[in-house]
């Protein structure tokens, strides 16, 4: 199972289809949360890569082309959350930080 998925040969998601690596991004320290989805304000998806210093980094996830960047906070982030004001950020130490599309 992957993300909740059957991984076969039928599958176009299969485990095999997902080791073709598409881009690589510099980032410079441990990636701890990654999200895909819609953001407020812009059009298209955003890859957003929440680091260990509690640093956001946005990228297009098709191209991986950079969008922008969040300072990091010293708490690392545990996870992403929709909100109507942008995505937010959970860090491990209780704050939340406010994403929002830069472009």
């Amino acid at each position: 199972m992957m993300c909740g998925r059957r991984a076969d040969a039928a599958d176009p998601l299969s485990a095999r289809s997902l080791r073709r690596i598409v881009w690589t991004a510099p980032v410079g320290e441990r990636i701890s949360r990654l999200w895909v989805g819609a953001m407020p304000g812009r059009e298209g998806e955003v890859l957003l890569a929440g680091t260990n210093s509690g640093g956001v980094l946005a990228f297009d996830p098709e191209s991986g082309e950079p969008l922008g960047r969040c300072a990091p906070t010293g708490s690392p982030v545990l996870c992403f959350v929709a909100s109507q004001d942008g995505i937010l950020a959970a860090h491990a130490d209780g704050t939340m930080q406010t994403v929002r599309a830069g472009r």
